[in-house]
């Protein structure tokens, strides 16, 4: 479960899924409703017999007073923590609460260099701050993962971003797709062309890096570099998915006021999760729709069952959440073969 903690940000970054309204006057969750949101999850979770873990957002979750002791609470229920951040205000002090309370992994977001990521991030030293912040998690033995968002603004800097990151101390680095929505819907995407020229040097990177930093490949678009036919064929005869998007799989999100998304980039409200987090998990008909690979309109193609490209991407760009990723290079990969 992915929880906006909160809506409020200390910064207003260009490319933000909340617009400025949300973030000033969005309703939020109190503690003690939080915390019975927790204990449904964490009993639902031990019913089903999952591991299930919580990932605090926002907003910036930093920002939230009570973060800690909500942190601790889900700790407490054997949820594994996570938590998306700017990076801003990751001093040394609260680098190390952080770690006390069972955090190993936070995610930072970087978004360029240091001119491109504070013009994104509207802020004249939130590079500066976001590099210091992952400096101290890694300090505390936290391992930072580094968060790019991909536009035609950043989309020639990877290298240096993938060094930088690096040299600050992050495990890792992922690079997502924009969604136009909210305060991004009028940021530029890459085009199908760009983001397969992209991926292809993510993935030399990829080796050039290798024992350094990992370049992740958790975006749904990168199964289609996935070669084994035989598991997907099967899968596709099946019926069944069988990996790609997280959607009505293994991930949901809920905003700092309970309202539940299929996933945080793909504004579709499913209910609120007052209503139970089983509840909707299994009756909403819309993430049962998402379950059904008859449903998409790229349902033939033979990666379909592994993959399904972004979903958010697809509404944000036709209104359809069932729509082909225009994004998607699937072909492109094809002829170059």
């Amino acid at each position: 479960m992915q929880w906006d903690a909160t809506s409020r940000c200390n910064l207003n970054c260009l490319h933000c899924y909340h617009t400025k309204e949300e973030r000033d006057n969005r309703y939020v969750l109190t503690d003690e409703e939080a915390k019975a949101m927790l204990d449904d999850f964490s009993k639902t979770l031990d019913r089903w017999g999952f591991q299930g873990g919580i990932h605090f957002s926002g907003g910036e979750p930093l920002t939230r007073r009570s973060i800690f002791d909500l942190a601790e609470y889900a700790s407490n229920r054997s949820l594994k923590l996570r938590m998306l951040s700017n990076g801003t205000l990751i001093t040394k002090d609260i680098a190390r609460k952080l770690k006390d309370i069972g955090f190993n992994i936070i995610q930072v977001s970087i978004d360029g260099d240091r001119q491109t990521h504070n013009h994104l991030r509207n802020a004249p030293d939130a590079y500066e701050r976001a590099i210091r912040g992952i400096g101290n998690l890694s300090e505390q033995g936290i391992e930072p993962t580094a968060a790019t968002t991909l536009t035609k603004t950043n989309s020639m800097q990877l290298e240096h971003i993938i060094q930088q990151a690096y040299e600050a101390g992050a495990a890792r680095i992922g690079f997502s797709q924009l969604v136009p929505e909210g305060s991004g819907k009028d940021l530029e995407m890459l085009s199908k062309e760009e983001l397969f020229r992209t991926y292809m040097l993510l993935n030399e990177l990829s080796q050039k890096y290798a024992g350094k930093i990992e370049i992740l490949r958790s975006e749904s678009l990168w199964c289609l570099f996935n070669e084994d036919t035989a598991y997907s064929n099967m899968a596709k005869e099946r019926g069944i998915l069988a990996g790609g998007c997280s959607i009505g799989m293994s991930g949901i999100s809920v905003l700092s006021d309970g309202t539940v998304y299929p996933c945080r980039r793909l504004p579709i409200p499913l209910g609120n999760i007052r209503e139970g987090f089983a509840n909707i998990f299994i009756n909403n008909e819309l993430l049962n729709k998402f379950r059904d690979i008859k449903n998409y309109e790229c349902k033939e193609c033979d990666k379909v069952t592994i993959c399904r490209g972004c979903r958010a991407v697809a509404y944000a760009s036709t209104g359809n959440p069932f729509a082909k990723d225009p994004q998607c290079f699937y072909k492109l990969m094809e002829e170059r073969q």
